[in-house]
């Protein structure tokens, strides 16, 4: 029986690999597998994972054990080719590894795991077609291994094939209806190219069930589900499964696991601006592991970026904030996240400099913008502290020296811009001159529209249209 003291993942040889002796029966390399997994899972150390499954899919099946025992006495001519092949493995050289393996197969054609090991490499080529050849030879050598199996049904998927794909995850299934890797495949399989949604659910509920209890060895069938919920933005039934993540790790290891899994996941959404998703990892992440720290500060920061997008969200679609205010605050949150580089923010904000001073320098435009800017201070803190001191400077620009407003006349309704004079300093001034002066001194008074040409008056009140006797005369002295 194997023991996680005597695991050594990086062997050459599969029994030292699972700790075990090599006349061990087959229910022991099993429990000596699902111990490694829990010391060396996939998504925390691929590397060891990789080796640990490698050494307990050719232990565990008959034919092909006998190949892996037989295989070790063929001498130092395989085994010269067996370290080339690590070393061209090591080298990331596909090519390499397809002349060695097809060497390997020339001395023992009926090396199922050879077979197996140069279809996965011409999938990792992307010569799904030449793979699925090879995992059918190798199927054709032992009908009863699970993997080659599996692996023709991913070589299908992989060529648009689904049907067969299908038939092959399903009989896959059929021979160790407690091994996930088939209902997981066959979920995906599913979900995300035949849209089926139901029935990946429902696929993975069923080998959940299987063996009539809920716990961790259900760990990635649960996480798949939670994949699935997030893929469709489907809140309640993420939370649900997030829930059952939490029920079935009870142990310490258990919840390190599935906390880091929660994390990763969780940080990939962050990457990609799903806040309120990444959220429900983070927090539950956080719950299983309270004492880290980096977990807590990440779920803390995620959940300040998740309320700053949904103020912008809620600044863009409301008609009370000036246009000006909402496309410079997308302007600095594009560049706060990332969504556009230093250059296109430098050309961006050189266009806006003179439409900002010109707008600032327009009345109403100039009152609504820090009216705007008030609001989101007041409201929106974290959208204001963007860029705190550009708004605080908006805030502070002096009056403006413009007025800006349609024309009066239904005719006409173009915008037209007037000049007012300098403003005193001390409003109260005003008070101190003669009333027709105040008057002239904030631009009041009549101007021709430079559109159609009739007489406006502005006031206190803004433009207004003035007689048809009065136009008519005005237009006479200028004619």
């Amino acid at each position: 029986m194997g023991n996680s003291s005597n695991f050594d993942p990086q062997h050459e040889n599969y029994y030292t690999r699972l700790g075990l002796e090599e006349n061990a029966p087959p229910e022991d390399i099993k429990k000596a597998f699902f111990n490694a997994v829990k010391i060396y899972p996939p998504e925390k150390d691929p590397e060891n994972s990789k080796l640990i499954r490698e050494a307990y899919d050719t232990l565990f099946h008959s034919i092909s054990r006998t190949e892996y025992d037989t295989k070790k006495k063929f001498g130092s001519v395989l085994e010269n080719l067996e370290n080339n092949l690590q070393d061209a493995e090591e080298d990331e050289d596909i090519d390499e590894q397809i002349r060695i393996l097809k060497k390997i197969l020339n001395i023992a054609p009926k090396l199922g795991i050879y077979r197996n090991k140069l279809g996965l490499v011409f999938m990792e080529k992307e010569q799904f077609g030449y793979a699925y050849n090879q995992f059918k030879k190798a199927h054709n050598i032992d009908s009863e291994n699970l993997v080659y199996i599996l692996n023709m049904g991913h070589a299908e998927t992989e060529r648009g094939n689904y049907v067969e794909a299908e038939k092959h995850f399903i009989q896959a299934w059929d021979l160790d209806r407690e091994d996930h890797s088939a209902p997981r495949a066959l979920a995906s399989l599913y979900f995300e190219k035949l849209n089926r949604k139901r029935k990946a659910h429902n696929i993975l509920d069923e080998a959940i069930e299987a063996d009539a209890k809920v716990d961790f060895q259900d760990f990635f069938c649960i996480y798949d589900k939670v994949h699935f919920y997030a893929l469709d933005k489907n809140q309640a039934g993420l939370k649900r499964e997030l829930e059952r993540i939490k029920d079935v790790s009870s142990k310490k290891e258990e919840k390190e696991f599935a906390s880091f899994m929660l994390y990763r996941t969780g940080g990939q959404l962050f990457d990609l601006k799903i806040f309120d998703l990444a959220i429900h990892f983070l927090k539950t992440a956080n719950i299983l592991m309270p004492e880290d720290s980096d977990i807590e500060e990440f779920y803390k920061q995620c959940l300040t970026d998740s309320e700053r997008i949904k103020s912008f969200e809620k600044l863009a679609d409301s008609d009370d904030i000036h246009k000006l205010v909402k496309s410079l605050v997308g302007l600095y949150l594009g560049r706060y996240y990332k969504e556009i580089d230093d250059q296109e923010f430098h050309r961006e904000t050189k266009e806006w400099k003179d439409i900002l001073i010109n707008i600032m320098d327009t009345s109403p435009d100039c009152d609504e913008v820090k009216e705007s800017l008030r609001y989101i201070r007041q409201n929106h803190d974290s959208i204001y502290n963007i860029n705190s001191g550009l708004f605080d400077r908006l805030l502070n620009f002096p009056a403006a020296k413009k007025y800006k407003e349609k024309c009066p006349y239904s005719s006409c309704r173009k915008y037209v811009v007037v000049q007012k004079l300098p403003s005193f300093s001390d409003p109260m001034d005003i008070l101190k001159i003669d009333p027709f002066e105040a008057m002239r001194s904030v631009g009041y008074g009549e101007y021709n529209c430079p559109h159609c040409n009739n007489t406006i008056k502005y006031g206190s009140s803004g433009f207004s249209t003035v007689s048809i006797f009065t136009n008519l005369m005005r237009k006479m002295r200028n004619f």
